[in-house]
């Protein structure tokens, strides 16, 4: 699973092509999750962090398997960015473990939490596939709690 932030350009934001992405990696965000595998999972480096690395190798991933329900946060390290969509990435492998759902809030300037959207997940079979959704109302925050569901498979993500 890979998250971004998105800004639509000529609004097609389902369009991935069409994405203007904000820079994260772990130098402009931190990430932690409530659960993730201990010994990251089968190539022993699927962590939380690689949810803003880009990339295609086998690793580059997140891999949970205790629960069916994993909450993610993202710090931006006190950016403030404004941000109009979001897409989330499958990773290389196992189908059954990909996410069905993801509730999304961010913080505002206020410190509150908003929800942002609830957002159906259909990779299919499809590896390394994004999926992108715009934002009913942009939002600007310093900080993203996605919490992810997984309903057809027992306890992992």
């Amino acid at each position: 699973m890979r998250f971004s932030t998105t800004n639509p350009v000529n609004k097609a934001a389902v369009q991935v092509n069409s994405l203007k992405r904000h820079q994260l990696n772990q130098e402009t965000a931190a990430v932690s999750a409530t659960h993730s595998a201990v010994n990251g999972g089968g190539t022993r480096r699927e962590f939380p962090h690689n949810l803003v690395s880009d990339g295609t190798e086998a690793w580059n991933k997140w891999y949970e398997h205790q629960s069916k329900n994993s909450t993610v946060t993202i710090d931006f390290k006190g950016q403030w960015l404004q941000i109009a969509g979001i897409a989330f990435k499958s990773a290389n492998d196992c189908p059954h473990r990909d996410p069905d759902e993801a509730y999304v809030s961010a913080r505002g300037q206020d410190g509150q939490m908003r929800d942002v959207g609830v957002y159906h997940l259909s990779f299919g079979v499809v590896r390394w596939k994004t999926i992108a959704f715009p934002l009913a109302s942009p939002c600007t925050t310093d900080h993203v709690s996605i919490t992810f569901k997984n309903i057809k498979n027992k306890n992992e993500i």
